[in-house]
């Protein structure tokens, strides 16, 4: 499927007007394609790999500061909220290696494993 939100983001038209600057953030315009087609229609409302630094937490380097932006599938969302991960909450993964990363959440620790790590997309803070 392609992802709607995504293309939405990519070709926004910014009108110049005279004395003001009406700027719409591309995450407006992306969620209001999320609540017009209903959240399981849409893949992502976050641009990753845009200029702004979004990336999947498995492509964080270690020792980094992250927030959390989404979650990217909706039926882990409650056990990564269990843990305290949760869009807005900062995250900093400590390591690497054969497929999992040590996380530190709210100074706890935790290992997942690479595939639940790309559901999350993150930015750099």
């Amino acid at each position: 499927m392609v992802n709607v939100a995504q293309l939405a983001e990519q070709r926004i038209v910014v009108p110049r007007v005279a004395g003001s600057s009406p700027v719409i953030h591309p995450a407006a315009i992306a969620q209001s394609v999320e609540r017009i087609l209903g959240k399981d229609e849409v893949t992502s409302s976050i641009l990753v790999g845009s200029s702004g630094g979004y990336m999947k937490l498995s492509e964080a380097k270690d020792k980094e500061k992250l927030e959390v932006l989404n979650i990217e599938n909706n039926e882990i969302e409650d056990k990564l909220r269990a843990m305290g991960i949760y869009e807005g909450c900062e995250v900093c993964p400590l390591m690497h290696g054969n497929g999992n990363m040590l996380l530190d959440v709210h100074g706890c620790r935790y290992a997942i494993d690479d595939d639940l790590a790309e559901c999350i997309v993150v930015r750099r803070l």
